[in-house]
């Protein structure tokens, strides 16, 4: 399905989107970098954590990657939602693991849901008829 904006709509409401949009884009792509870098941060970080460097390069490839689907229209609600359940598992390990504020990732996963209910494909295409409205079926015939 193509993406587009509409047309008809005022500036901020295309405006604010992609401001979400790019704010998640550069927090992840920093935060994705600096995983697969590997500063010494994150290998402590993921040391307290218990896993291994390979799932922080596995973390920081995949936040990479939802930054850059978040910045293509067409992509741009699968970047939110990997980058929703990424920080859902952030707040998780925050709170359960490793402590310390799990508040930066709570933020980032409310942006990642505006952008989500903004660019939901469903949200803007009519999901059923008029109420009364008769239609077709593929063979032609009427159903009401």
């Amino acid at each position: 399905m193509a993406y587009t904006d509409n047309i008809d709509q005022p500036k901020w409401k295309n405006r604010v989107p992609w401001g979400a949009q790019g704010l998640l884009a550069l927090a992840f792509l920093a935060a994705g970098s600096q995983k697969i870098i590997g500063t010494e941060p994150m290998l402590q970080m993921f040391a307290a954590i218990g896993l291994g460097p390979l799932f922080q390069y596995v973390t920081g490839s995949l936040e990479i990657t939802g930054a850059v689907m978040l910045l293509i229209p067409a992509t741009a609600f699968w970047g939110a939602a990997l980058v929703s359940c990424i920080m859902v598992g952030a707040i998780y390990t925050h709170l359960a693991v490793i402590g310390g504020s799990f508040v930066p990732a709570l933020m980032l996963l409310l942006l990642a849901c505006i952008v989500l209910w903004v660019r939901n494909p469903g949200r803007t295409q009519s999901k059923s008829p008029a109420a009364g409205a008769k239609t077709t079926t593929p063979a032609g015939r009427i159903r009401l």
